[in-house]
């Protein structure tokens, strides 16, 4: 029997390495999405807060706007009345106008820091009781009915002590309150439209809904008849 050493070398030849293969991602339209979480909407309570958040909510927004707003305005006038006071005595060097502008920085700041507080403390206040009214009206005499009518009481008793506050004249203080008046209900306005985009609509819109539907379904009994 004779060997062969080309049979030999062909059964001793190494096998070529495997391919690794990429692992295969799912395609999109294989994908499930992921449920969206609902939105809690508290019916009985304005922008979906009990009473005691929604003030709280009210009055440090308040606060931080109405200080940055009375900041600006003290500022303003801490600067022209500067101005105005040392008109007639102005620097004549460089040194004199370093501790003039430097003197003038310093009591416009700090005025303005003051009338920031005041302004923002007063104006946190009136949003405190305006959503206190908010909250008396819609729990205590609409038995907790939600509607822009809260919105429009809270609007006017707000003008009015802000009004009484300032001391105003008749005519002034009636030019507040159809201020308060026209801001309140516009307020309401915009909180039912919310509410009712999130699946919480006024019960004066699910009146009309049910009387609609009250009345289609009598017409459809008188055409069966």
């Amino acid at each position: 029997m004779s060997f062969d050493p080309k049979i030999q070398v062909q059964h001793e030849q190494p096998k070529p390495p495997a391919v690794a293969t990429a692992p295969t991602e799912p395609s999109p339209a294989e994908t499930t999405p992921e449920p969206r979480p609902e939105v809690i909407v508290d019916h009985n309570n304005r922008l979906s807060r009990p009473g005691g958040a929604r003030l709280a909510f009210y009055f440090t927004n308040s606060l931080a706007v109405f200080w940055v707003i009375g900041f600006l305005r003290a500022r303003r006038f801490a600067a022209h009345q500067f101005l105005a006071e040392n008109s007639h005595r102005l620097p004549t060097s460089d040194a004199g106008w370093y501790l003039y502008h430097r003197a003038k920085n310093y009591q416009v700041v700090w005025r303005g820091i003051k009338g920031g507080m005041k302004t923002g403390f007063t104006g946190a206040g009136m949003a405190f009781l305006y959503g206190f009214m908010e909250e008396f009206w819609d729990q205590d005499v609409r038995g907790g009915k939600v509607d822009a009518g809260g919105s429009l009481f809270a609007g006017t008793v707000t003008a009015g002590a802000f009004a009484m506050t300032k001391r105003v004249r008749r005519r002034q203080a009636w030019r507040y309150l159809r201020v308060g008046m026209g801001l309140g209900l516009m307020s309401g306005i915009l909180q039912d439209l919310l509410r009712w985009s999130r699946g919480a609509p006024p019960w004066y819109f699910e009146r009309l809904h049910e009387q609609r539907r009250k009345m289609q379904a009598g017409t459809s009994q008188l055409k069966g008849q």
